[in-house]
C-alpha cells in the first residue's frame, strides 16, 4: 500500500525480501477483506455507509492499494501512484457527508487489520523478526501518508463543493421569477453566505483572447467567472475598487431588492456593451449610476431615431458641414442657457460668430427653442445623434 514519491515507505517495502512478495500475492484479496471488515467493525459511521457511491470507492481503493502494496514488496523500483487515489477519497468522503476523523479511523482501522493479518502471514512463513519489524513501519507509515493526502483531498473538497454551492445559488438568484425566500434562506446557508436585502449585480468582462485568471474577490461576494457570461452579486460593490481585477472589467448594475438581481444584472452588461462599443468611457470599474442617460437614450435607439428625425428636422436642407456647426451650436446653447461667452468658450469660436448662428437657428426653429418640452425633445435628438 506504498503511496509514490515518499521515499521513506518505498525504502521500507524495499527491504522486504521479494519472496516474501511472491508467496504473498494470493493474500491480497483476503487481506482487503479483512481490512473491510474491520473498518467496518471500529467506525461506526462506516458500518453501513459501504454500499453508495462513496462506499464503492472506498472499497475499491482498499483493494487497488493492497494490490499495490503486493507490488512495491521487494522492489526499489518506484511503486505505482496512489497519491490521486487517497485525494480523491478524501474529497469524495466530503461529498458524501463523512467527517474527516470517520475517514482517519477507517485508516487507522485499516492499518491495525493489515498488521494482524500480515503478522501473522510473516509468522507462517518464518520471517525473521528484524523483517517483521520493517513490515510493521511500512504499514503506519503508509497510513499516516494516505492520512494526509486524504486530508489534503478533504480540505480541496470542501473549497470546491463550497464553491458548487454558492455558483448554484448565483444561477437562482439571477433566474426570472424570482426564487422563493425560504429556498434563497436555505441555500444561502448551506453555501456560507449571509442574504442582504438590497444587492448590486456585476457583470465582469475581459478583452484578452482567453479568460484570464479569476480576481480575488471578497468572500461576501458570490462570483462566477465563465468568459462572457461572468457575473457577481454584492451588497457592497465600493470594496471592488479595492480589488486588483486584473485584466477584468467590472460594470455595478444599480441597487435593487434580492427578488430584482436580474434586472440589475441586465443594467450591468448594457453599460459592458455600450463601453465595448465605446458609448461610455473604459474604466476597471463602471458604475450604471453614472451612465443613466448614455442608457436611456440607447436602450430606446428606435423611438430616439424617430425624436432626431422629427425635432432636428429643420436642419435638414443644409449642408452636411451646416449642419454639423449648427447642431454643434445648438447643443452648446441648450447646455449653457444660452449665455453668449460660455457658448463661445465651448465651441472654442468668437463670440460674434456665435450671435450669428443663434440667429441662424432661432429662423430655422423659431418658437420651438424657447418651448421647455421642445427644448427637451431637442436635447435628446442632439444626443441620439
Amino acid at each position: 500500500m506504498a503511496v509514490p514519491g515518499q521515499s521513506r515507505t518505498t525504502d521500507l517495502w524495499a527491504k522486504v525480501p521479494a519472496d516474501a512478495a511472491r508467496q504473498f500475492q494470493s493474500h491480497a484479496d483476503p487481506l482487503a477483506r479483512a481490512i473491510l471488515r474491520e473498518v467496518g467493525r471500529s467506525v461506526p459511521e462506516y458500518s453501513h455507509a459501504l454500499d453508495g457511491d462513496f462506499g464503492r470507492a472506498f472499497v475499491q481503493g482498499v483493494h487497488v492499494a493492497v494490490e499495490r502494496c503486493a507490488t512495491a514488496i521487494g522492489s526499489a523500483a518506484s511503486p505505482p501512484d496512489n497519491t490521486d487515489l487517497f485525494r480523491e477519497l478524501g474529497a469524495q468522503a466530503y461529498a458524501a457527508g463523512h467527517s474527516l476523523e470517520a475517514l482517519l479511523g477507517a485508516y487507522r482501522a485499516a492499518a491495525r487489520a493489515s498488521w494482524s493479518y500480515v503478522s501473522t502471514f510473516c509468522r507462517t512463513i518464518r520471517l525473521p523478526a528484524d523483517v517483521l519489524c520493517v513490515i510493521g513501519e511500512a504499514i503506519h507509515v503508509h497510513s499516516d501518508e494516505a492520512s494526509a493526502l486524504s486530508a489534503a483531498g478533504y480540505a480541496a473538497g470542501s473549497v470546491r463543493m463550497r464553491q458548487e454551492k454558492r455558483d448554484h445559488l448565483l444561477h437562482l438568484l439571477f433566474t426570472e421569477p424570482a426564487t422563493p425566500p425560504d429556498t434563497v434562506a436555505w441555500l444561502a446557508k448551506a453555501a456560507e453566505w449571509t442574504v442582504p436585502s438590497t444587492v448590486h449585480a456585476v457583470a465582469l468582462d475581459h478583452n484578452a483572447g482567453s479568460q484570464p485568471s479569476a480576481p480575488a474577490l471578497p468572500d461576501d461576494v458570490l462570483s462566477h467567472f465563465d468568459g462572457k457570461n461572468s457575473r457577481a452579486l454584492t451588497a457592497c460593490p465600493e470594496r471592488l475598487t479595492e480589488v486588483d481585477l486584473g485584466r477584468w472589467r467590472a460594470a455595478v448594475g444599480p441597487r435593487v431588492a434580492l427578488t430584482e438581481a436580474a434586472t440589475s444584472l441586465r443594467y450591468a452588461r448594457r453599460t459592458v456593451e455600450l463601453a465595448r462599443s465605446g458609448a461610455i468611457e473604459g474604466a476597471p470599474v463602471l458604475w450604471v449610476s453614472d451612465h443613466l442617460t448614455t442608457l436611456m437614450l440607447h436602450n430606446e435607439s428606435v423611438l430616439l431615431a424617430a425624436c432626431a428625425e422629427e425635432s432636428l428636422g429643420p436642419l435638414r436642407g443644409l449642408t452636411d458641414r451646416q449642419r454639423e456647426r449648427l447642431s454643434e451650436t445648438l447643443s452648446a446653447w441648450l447646455r449653457t442657457g444660452g449665455k453668449t461667452l460660455k457658448m463661445a468658450e465651448y465651441l472654442g469660436i468668437h463670440p460674434q460668430t456665435v450671435r450669428y448662428r443663434v440667429s441662424r437657428l432661432e429662423v430655422l426653429f423659431g418658437d420651438r427653442m424657447t418651448d421647455p418640452a421642445e427644448r427637451m425633445n431637442l436635447l435628446l435628438a442632439l444626443q441620439a445623434t
